[in-house]
């Protein structure tokens, strides 16, 4: 395993990409959804399933919708164990995490499979394989591969990290590198919003089921 380097030696993604990458809106919101990828394995399969984050404010804050009261009170009690978790995570990825919110107002959200499962929805409209089937036809472009590997030395130069969550957050940020590019090639839409291509956008707005939440809570 590579040696972890003193703090001060830290890479941070944005330096190692160059900053017109970093900044650029599509890779930020990239990155986020890779990192709401990581809620299952922060908070366990059960609570999983009862809640999924949707979007950051403006202030930083990660609004997680609940199903109800029972699961926002369960999560609220592990808020700064989980806090710490995403905190560290989102270092690493480059992504700034300076809260957590939990909303029942958002329940809706956790049983709608548009927004919950957009592989499994996109299943309706294309005929969309297994993650795995797509990683194996899909190749990732040299700036993806790039991105990938300036992920993973940010990962291992940051002391914060759980090194058990490194693996996973390389797995679901390159599924969420393949699933962007087989979008892109079978002709999916861009959500005009945060520049991704998806399955499918929402008619009564225009965007993708991920902006579309932020729009209404705005």
């Amino acid at each position: 395993m590579a040696q972890r380097r003193k703090k001060s030696s830290f890479t941070n993604l944005s330096d190692v990409l160059g900053p017109l990458v970093a900044d650029i809106k599509l890779d930020q919101r990239l990155r986020e959804h890779s990192l709401f990828s990581l809620w299952p394995y922060i908070v366990g399969e059960n609570l999983s399933r009862l809640s999924r984050p949707v979007f950051f404010d403006h202030q930083g804050v990660m609004v997680v919708a609940c199903s109800d009261a029972s699961c926002a009170q369960e999560l609220s009690l592990k808020k700064m164990q989980i806090q710490d978790q995403l905190f560290k995570a989102g270092k690493g990825m480059n992504v700034k995490v300076t809260g957590l919110r939990f909303d029942i107002k958002l329940a809706r959200y956790v049983k709608d499979e548009e927004v919950k499962d957009p592989v499994k929805e996109a299943s309706k409209v294309i005929a969309i394989p297994d993650i795995s089937e797509i990683e194996r036809e899909v190749d990732l472009k040299p700036e993806d591969l790039r991105e990938l590997e300036a992920l993973k030395i940010a990962l291992i130069n940051d002391e914060e990290t759980d090194p058990k969550l490194i693996d996973r957050i390389l797995m679901v940020h390159k599924r969420e590198l393949n699933l962007r590019e087989w979008y892109r090639q079978k002709g999916c839409p861009t959500c005009p919003s945060c520049q991704l291509p998806v399955a499918r956008l929402r008619s009564e707005a225009g965007v993708c089921g991920n902006c579309y939440i932020q729009s209404v809570r705005e």
